[in-house]
């Protein structure tokens, strides 16, 4: 896989690493992964400080078709494997 790094500034916030992320077709599926820290410390991110909490997100992908390009299979869970 080759990373992605996502960063920028939020607002007057110094800039940071927001994400690090890669995605690989194999055997007819996708398989993404993103990497970020737990707690950045911006008051524009989640925090995940609690490893116990579920934590509820969304992800689209874009596939550059003519019609119907943005796909997403509706809100996700987060939860830290313990």
């Amino acid at each position: 896989m080759n990373p992605t790094f996502h960063g920028g500034s939020n607002n007057n916030e110094k800039p940071v690493l927001l994400l690090l992320s890669a995605a690989l077709a194999a055997g007819g599926k996708w398989t993404a992964v993103m990497s970020r820290k737990l707690v950045t410390g911006s008051k524009y991110d989640v925090q995940f400080d609690k490893l116990d909490a579920t934590y509820d997100f969304g992800l689209a992908a874009f596939d550059n078709a003519q019609v119907r390009h943005a796909i997403h299979m509706g809100a996700l869970k987060l939860k830290f494997a313990k």
